[in-house]
């Protein structure tokens, strides 16, 4: 498309946009729909539950990364893979804490949350995994492979994406369960 192109598709978004405006002054705005009410649960996690954090894949951890893991509200699952370790970003928040790396080809990223909305009305989703012991769920979308479940009272989710499109090891679900099978516990805030 060329540069009038969308010259033409800009000018004409915010011909719409300022008739919007001019409607909502009018009085003419439109209408909205709510969401229900929904409720925010915050869980305590199972610090006993976890073990002895491991201490090989700790290591592998930057310093920046180790003092985010030491910090963590939940506890801190990630894969052993060495090359992922290097090259991972570890953050935390109030309620959660994540970890990405990206090694041999694959995007890996973890996030564990205490905090849960409930919303009214929503059905919940049928488990139909088991990940770690737990119930779980393992869907795919937009090339990425999500694996979710339940585990020490945290709720956690492992995403997994090629970076090519054609590497066969996204073909299917195995190398996500198979990261999610594998995940040690490095630490977390209520391990000291």
């Amino acid at each position: 498309m060329g540069t009038t192109g969308r010259r033409a598709i800009v000018i004409g978004a915010v011909g719409v946009a300022l008739t919007a405006c001019e409607g909502a002054r009018e009085g003419n705005a439109p209408t909205r729909t709510t969401a229900p009410p929904h409720q925010v649960e915050v869980s305590q996690p199972d610090w006993q539950a976890t073990g002895p954090a491991n201490r090989t894949a700790l290591e592998h951890l930057s310093p920046a990364a180790r003092s985010k893991v030491a910090t963590a509200p939940v506890p801190m699952l990630v894969p052993q893979r060495a090359g992922l370790l290097r090259a991972a970003v570890v953050t935390s928040g109030e309620h959660f804490a994540a970890f990405s790396g990206t090694a041999d080809g694959i995007n890996v990223a973890i996030q564990g949350t205490r905090a849960a909305h409930r919303h009214e009305g929503i059905p919940k989703t049928p488990q139909d995994r088991t990940l770690r012991g737990q119930p779980g769920r393992v869907t795919r979308n937009e090339m990425i492979w999500t694996a979710s479940w339940i585990e020490g009272g945290i709720a956690y989710g492992l995403d997994l994406e090629c970076i090519r499109t054609d590497d066969v090891r996204c073909g299917d679900d195995r190398l996500v369960v198979e990261l999610v099978e594998e995940l040690v516990f490095v630490g977390g805030e209520g391990s000291r």
